[in-house]
């Protein structure tokens, strides 16, 4: 069903790799955050993807999402320049890409199978964002919700996680 997406995948993938090859003399730098193995890559296209997606699950992107995002990239990850670029280059073209967030999410957990905590952190990461509007809508919930149960997240645990940043007067029905 999805064979046609197949191509954009593996366009976004070779402009990814092909904006983070190494011009002779650059020195590597590395984030904070223990990314696992030389994946830096797929986590970038795959996580950032999945923000892109969910921050048109209400609509428009907000700018209290933009600085979600920003602080992520900047805090959380502490990407150097060429990552940084990368990140917002997938977030924007993320955004107007057919796939979904379930799809995005499926291949994080293909990249990173057994990384609970990396999980976890992702997790938190989206329920940040999705939040940061200050509305819960049912379409993030439900996004949120697939995304969880694909990364192997049982309902309870997602709804433990969830209700840690959700409040009672961020929920829109």
């Amino acid at each position: 069903m999805y064979i046609f997406l197949l191509p954009i995948a593996i366009l976004i993938i070779f402009a990814a790799l092909h904006f983070l090859r190494k011009r002779p003399g650059e020195r590597e730098e590395y984030a904070p955050m223990k990314i696992p193995g030389d994946s830096h890559q797929a986590f970038i296209v795959c996580t950032f993807s999945m923000l892109a997606k969910l921050s048109l699950a209400d609509g428009a992107v907000t700018a209290e999402e933009k600085k979600v995002m920003q602080s992520y990239i900047r805090d959380e990850l502490g990407l150097n320049r060429k990552y940084q670029r990368l990140a917002l280059r997938v977030f924007e073209e993320a955004k107007n890409s057919p796939l979904d967030v379930r799809d995005y999410a499926q291949a994080f957990q293909k990249a990173y199978p057994d990384r609970i905590q990396l999980h976890e952190r992702v997790m938190r990461t989206l329920l940040a964002l999705s939040v940061s509007d200050g509305i819960f809508s049912d379409e993030e919930a439900r996004q949120l919700r697939s995304v969880a149960l694909l990364l192997g997240f049982s309902e309870p645990a997602f709804e433990g996680i969830m209700f840690e940043y959700v409040k009672p007067q961020n929920l829109l029905h």
